[in-house]
């Protein structure tokens, strides 16, 4: 009985190597580097040679049958040995191969052609991208008016990638300010209009800006976390009085510097502002961490820290087109300024009755300012 099962077990391992010398086929993959998918791409997982792989299988399965006999397992031992590899004959399987080697060699032609085309029409340096990791938290850009935010938004969706805002989007930054170079005249103001940001949805943003409502931010990211993602909103702080006047000049009002009391000289001032109780209350402190940026620096200081969370664009539209919304101011026909008594009036009138001075007279200059030095 030993004998005959020992006849078996070898026959059958002289039939299975000559399998494997006559038919085989081997299966390529190609493999993205971020990727487990089997996908067209440029790197390909190593196989070892036929030859190799003949040798260690065989030697492999020989020598789990010499210990099974060796230990005395006869009839009661059945040995399956299930080979999922798919029969072809050799000549094919060359054809294979020649045939992924060109299929490999023409991809890597033409991403060499692309590269050298987008040199030669583009003198933009593309910014290493390549070890770029999420941050586990969004930012938010409350967009008060007359304090630059359509630059900023505008800037930063040409700049980095996942900013999602009512005056500039990454997703078509580069042509929209490519057609603002080509434009004639006054270029005209990017809007996203809110039901279409609400719609696309807010799950592949890093970076949001809005100038709706200040309720916007509580119902659309809750109590200050998005899926779990901590939100932190940014408000621009520009200096009282100067941002006052660039209101009336976006209202065609002027200051009654005449008026024959203060109180209808605040009326004056009530009616150059642009939705400054809108974008801000304090209830956005009782749901987020707020920090407030200096106005001034919101192009070098306040771009800069955001270059270090934000993912940068592999293309970038230069230079970015401004797009202006207010019309040439002329302090010399602004009456606040020649008026002493008028300016500290309406600094305390500011302070004491609009949200959003309050909040920027306490953040400047404290540790919730991004711009402090």
């Amino acid at each position: 009985m030993y004998e005959y099962n020992l006849y078996k077990t070898v026959r059958f391992f002289m039939e299975l190597h000559q399998q494997f010398y006559t038919h085989t086929e081997w299966l390529y993959y190609v493999h993205s580097f971020n990727s487990y998918r089997p996908v067209q791409g440029t790197r390909t997982i190593p196989v070892m040679t036929m030859s190799t792989l003949q040798k260690v299988t065989v030697t492999l399965v020989s020598f789990v049958s010499i210990l099974f006999i060796s230990f005395g397992i006869t009839n009661n031992v059945e040995i399956s040995v299930q080979i999922s590899v798919q029969m072809r004959d050799r000549s094919n399987t060359s054809t294979a191969e020649n045939r992924l080697r060109g299929q490999v060699a023409s991809q890597a032609s033409n991403t060499t052609t692309l590269i050298n085309h987008s040199n030669a029409s583009t003198s933009y340096d593309a910014p290493d991208v390549s070890s770029y990791v999420y941050p586990n938290i969004m930012y938010g850009h409350v967009h008060i008016a007359k304090t630059g935010g359509t630059s900023i938004n505008g800037i930063f969706a040409n700049k980095f990638e996942r900013v999602c805002g009512h005056k500039g989007y990454s997703y078509d930054a580069y042509n929209d300010n490519e057609r603002a170079k080509r434009a004639e005249g006054k270029v005209k103001v990017y809007r996203t209009k809110q039901d279409k940001l609400n719609k696309i949805g807010y799950e592949d943003c890093d970076y949001v800006s809005n100038e709706f409502n200040w309720t916007f931010w509580t119902n659309t990211f809750g109590d200050g976390k998005f899926h779990g993602i901590p939100m932190e909103l940014h408000v621009p702080c520009r200096e009282r009085i100067d941002h006052l006047m660039s209101q009336c000049n976006y209202r065609d009002a002027a200051l009654d510097c005449d008026a024959p009391s203060d109180e209808d000289f605040f009326k004056s001032v009530d009616k150059c502002f642009v939705l400054l109780e809108d974008r801000y209350q304090h209830g956005l402190k009782d749901h987020f961490e707020v920090k407030c940026f200096d106005f001034k620096k919101q192009f070098t200081t306040y771009t800069q820290y955001m270059s270090d969370k934000l993912q940068p664009r592999r293309l970038e539209s230069e230079p970015f087109i401004k797009r202006e919304t207010n019309l040439p101011r002329n302090k010399t026909n602004e009456c606040i300024w020649e008026r002493p008594d008028l300016l500290e009036k309406t600094n305390a009138y500011l302070v004491d009755h609009v949200p959003y001075y309050q909040f920027c007279d306490a953040c400047m200059g404290s540790e919730q300012e991004i711009t402090r030095e």
